[in-house]
């Protein structure tokens, strides 16, 4: 693996201080980009004030030079802006059930069930965020985008869905965004969440990235499944092919003849992935979550001090995590597919990256791959 990353810091503590390795020097980074994606971040529909409060200041330190790669480790900084020394954070002994409180008392044997509540917090994705947003970057210098949309929110199924902008939403997508309302003041009432699924897209991603080795869907699954709360993942429709004959999902390489290019490969049905490795077609997967278990709601408890019976406490939650999780699910895929675009056409210096790149494209229309 050429990409790799170092952090530490607590997820809502002082500050957390990251090491990006293995970018290549030579290449600009937009940091109003990545400050654009962090935004993302704060979905302001779904969101808990605690997210909203926690500003996303971040600066570099090392491995750029007026804003330009220089290959040595990116070393960056972002600061919590309402932590506070002086604030007493109190001991909780009581589990609440659905959530990571029971599983890490029993590995951690920590003094507080807070401890390990923490570890749960998203926060920490703000690294990953600015991660993926700087490889986002350097795909897009090759026409390599990746995008993402809600798939469905609960009950209802939502298709090409932007939601970065409610007014956006209300004018382009009315049904949905009632719905989305309704949804957000039944649980504000209830003080429950509810779950959803994501779809990702690459788009113009080069042939031949990954092996039957190192296989994508591999790499994308284990990495994804590092988001607490995803339980599924599928590709091309997966679930649903138990109902079809083989041969209706078997591609097709038909030799059609075009102008100016003769005996060219077509694709019938479209895969982005064969064996592990890219095809050059789009790539196409959904990731499915479970509902937030931190809810306003209390649930039949125990105290671990005294083994008696009690409700879990409630605190304050997102009544969702789905769109928020977009932008977190976008740069995590971009760490991944620049990681294997540089295993292929090379690491060191955007110069080189962009001949191989270049020479391998002369190579596929030489012989009339499309």
């Amino acid at each position: 693996m050429i990409l790799k990353q170092e952090h530490a810091g607590e997820s809502h503590g002082n500050k957390y201080i990251a090491n990006f390795f293995g970018i290549p020097s030579g290449i600009y980074i937009n940091k109003n980009f990545i400050y654009s994606d962090l935004l993302k971040r704060k979905n302001l529909f779904f969101s808990s004030n605690r997210t909203l409060k926690e500003l996303d200041n971040f600066f570099f330190f090392n491995g750029l030079i007026n804003n330009i790669t220089t290959k040595n480790p990116i070393s960056l900084e972002v600061n919590n802006n309402i932590f506070s020394e002086n604030v007493f954070i109190p001991e909780i002994f009581v589990f609440r059930p659905g959530h990571v409180d029971y599983s890490s008392f029993l590995k951690y044997k920590h003094s507080s069930v807070r401890i390990g509540a923490e570890f749960a917090s998203a926060r920490n994705l703000i690294i990953k965020s600015i991660f993926g947003s700087i490889c986002k970057q350097i795909l897009n210098l090759f026409n390599v985008f990746i995008c993402s949309d809600v798939f469905f929110i609960k009950n209802f199924k939502i298709i090409n869905f932007s939601v970065i902008d409610l007014k956006k939403i209300k004018k382009k997508h009315n049904f949905y965004y009632k719905n989305l309302i309704k949804e957000k003041k039944v649980n504000s009432q209830k003080g429950d969440s509810f779950s959803g699924a994501i779809e990702i897209n690459i788009l113009n991603i080069p042939a031949g990235l990954g092996s039957y080795l190192k296989k994508i869907e591999s790499i994308i699954s284990e990495q994804i499944f590092n988001f607490k709360s995803v339980k599924g993942i599928e590709f091309l429709n997966s679930f649903k092919r138990f109902k079809y004959y083989s041969s209706y999902y078997n591609n097709n390489y038909d030799v059609f003849k075009k102008k100016n290019i003769k005996n060219s490969f077509f694709l019938d049905k479209k895969n982005g992935i064969e064996g592990g490795v890219s095809t050059g077609f789009p790539v196409t997967f959904r990731i499915f979550f479970k509902h937030i278990n931190t809810i306003f709601l209390s649930n039949n408890s125990f105290n671990y001090l005294n083994n008696k019976e009690c409700l879990s406490f409630s605190e304050r939650s997102d009544f969702s995590c789905i769109l928020k999780s977009l932008i977190y699910l976008e740069n995590a895929v971009s760490i991944i597919f620049l990681d294997f675009f540089l295993e292929k056409f090379g690491s060191d210096n955007i110069i080189d990256i962009k001949n191989n790149f270049l020479n391998f494209s002369k190579f596929l229309r030489k012989k009339k791959i499309v």
